[in-house]
């Protein structure tokens, strides 16, 4: 019966024909304004994992040639589109052109709450201009959220937009691999990167050092994330589409290579315990797998005692409980890199300016302790609640995210992980609506 549940709320979110159809339909025929806003949407989505923005503004006591994302405010291409996409929105919703479901309504109260709090969050912070300005990346996550529950576009339109972003991303990643550098298409947002390079993400096998992927994204670790929903995305294509199946076969095919040459050790751990908590894989393939990334690690020349990056992790652990040992109530958004200064016990560099590498403790050091508590235990009543009810791969694939959570910062501190952030938190609110429909 449980799979049933789940089986039909998969098919709730990807659409039978039926729905299919009076989805196409409803494009064809609504207004040429409502259309402008999916055209602005689906534009956004592609650009995703583009990072191309401009820079409006930077702290005056920037070292000069320095850029650290953390402490700048940027607004994205895509961030554009999605704001275009909004004020249309809104205008239509003041012609009386837009009308809501009580579910629906109930939706956009939560998310303007949720969005109030952090622009009451603005008034409490030192720097206020800053964190006024970082609300900007903040609205636009729970727009992304809104534009997926009320499907502005079908949820199968804006995931194939996403896979097939994705997929040119894919065809960069092997070129940039292949030659191990960096292509020179820096108006798409590819970063400079090189063996030579200083701040390169690498791998060491034997004596020769190799390049992590990067597309067009600032760090590995995102390409990784990215490449991982789009991969799901393929998969659950094949349920419902017979046709078609050998182009996005080859697409997921490049894909899992742009995943895989990413070298994500948190995404790979995070995919292996999101496999065995769902029971995809059993137990003794479980200690295979992660004896074989055990392995990788070593032999990629790591000492996780020595390592640089490690030692700096440790470092922002220990930053991020002294504040919020000293200030429970919360440094406010996007504060903790222009407040950890104060709670260091060294001297920090330049480059050391960034979140902690842990989205709960992120949360709680700028948001507080309450929200932090309420947040968590929000996750785990939920997981509770529907373990047995949603798709299975999809539980996979948001499970790999909460445990990526533990050993990165992207999903709340990059704008391209926010946005990631709002796509998943979209299609769990419409997974959890198809579940409530097919229960009553």
């Amino acid at each position: 019966m449980g799979r049933k549940i789940y089986t039909c709320c998969f098919y709730c979110e990807w659409g039978l024909d039926m729905k299919k159809k009076y989805l196409i339909a409803k494009l064809v025929t609504r207004g040429r304004i409502e259309n402008l806003i999916a055209f602005f949407w689906g534009v956004a989505i592609f650009l995703l994992p583009f990072n191309v923005f401009l820079v409006f503004w930077q702290p005056p006591f920037a070292i000069q040639g320095s850029f650290n994302i953390y402490e700048n405010f940027v607004v994205y291409a895509s961030e554009l589109f999605i704001f275009l996409a909004f004020i249309l929105w809104v205008y239509e919703w003041a012609r009386g052109k837009i009308i809501f479901s009580k579910n629906e309504r109930l939706i956009l109260e939560a998310l303007i709450i949720v969005f109030f709090v952090g622009l009451f969050d603005a008034f409490k912070v030192v720097n206020f201009g800053f964190t006024l300005l970082h609300l900007f990346p903040f609205l636009a996550t729970i727009m992304v959220i809104w534009f997926m529950v009320k499907q502005v576009l079908p949820v199968l339109v804006v995931k194939k937009i996403f896979v097939a972003s994705m997929s040119l991303q894919a065809i960069l990643v092997i070129i940039q691999i292949f030659l191990q550098e960096s292509l020179g298409v820096f108006l798409l947002g590819e970063p400079l990167i090189g063996k030579v390079i200083l701040g390169t993400a690498k791998i060491v096998i034997g004596d020769q050092s190799f390049i992590r992927a990067y597309g067009t994204f600032p760090h590995s670790n995102l390409l990784a994330g990215y490449a991982l929903v789009a991969f799901f995305y393929v998969s659950s294509f094949f349920e419902i589409q017979k046709s078609s199946q050998y182009f996005w076969r080859i697409c997921q095919v490049i894909i899992a290579i742009a995943f895989l040459m990413a070298y994500s050790e948190a995404a790979l751990l995070g995919l292996l315990i999101a496999l065995f908590l769902t029971k995809k894989i059993k137990i003794y393939q479980g200690i295979f797998f992660l004896f074989v990334l055990v392995m990788l690690m070593l032999s990629s020349g790591h000492a996780f005692w020595q390592q640089q990056q490690v030692q700096d992790r440790v470092l922002y652990a220990k930053i991020s409980v002294n504040m919020l040992w000293h200030i429970p109530q919360g440094v406010g958004l996007a504060q903790f890199t222009d407040r950890m200064a104060e709670f260091s016990p060294i001297k920090l560099k330049p480059w050391q300016f960034q979140p902690v590498h842990n989205i709960y403790l992120l949360l709680v050091n700028e948001w507080g302790i309450n929200w932090g508590i309420l947040v968590v235990v929000g996750i785990g009543y939920f997981i509770r609640r529907y373990w047995f009810r949603l798709n299975s791969w999809f539980l996979v694939l948001l499970l790999t995210f909460l445990v990526i959570g533990f050993f990165d910062h992207y999903l709340l501190s990059l704008y391209q992980g926010l946005m990631l952030t709002g796509l998943l938190i979209g299609q769990v609110i419409i997974q959890v609506r198809g579940v409530s429909t097919k229960l009553r």
